[in-house]
């Protein structure tokens, strides 16, 4: 007889027991100097990473940010330095009122376009 794991309730997470980098963080990690992730520069910020990578690939360029972009693969990796984690604070605090970034209480404020 083999021992079947024991089923759990939906909704429940399984535990995390992957303790392995990945390689995109590997890479990274392996720069010399202080590089970020994209997903490391979103918590920073404050924003979700769908919204950091928007601006990032926009074709306006309105951040010169990632200094760095790189391959994996097929998968590019775009890297950033303390002073692209700057300019990006920056940007959205010139674009939204009242953003205060992770540390704020209240969600980030309404852009200053649609002010009522």
């Amino acid at each position: 007889m083999t021992n079947k794991p024991k089923r759990r309730k939906p909704g429940v997470l399984l535990p995390n027991t992957n303790q392995k980098a990945s390689p995109a963080e590997e890479y990274v990690r392996n720069l010399d100097g202080e590089f970020y992730l994209l997903s490391e520069v979103a918590e920073i910020v404050g924003v979700t990473k769908n919204t950091l990578r928007r601006l990032v690939t926009n074709k306006e360029k309105r951040v010169k940010a990632p200094s760095y972009t790189g391959a994996l693969g097929g998968m590019n990796i775009y890297i950033f330095s303390r002073a692209d984690i700057e300019e990006i604070k920056e940007y959205y605090h010139s674009r939204y009122e009242n953003f205060a970034g992770p540390e704020a209480k209240l969600p980030p404020g309404r852009p200053k376009a649609r002010k009522v």
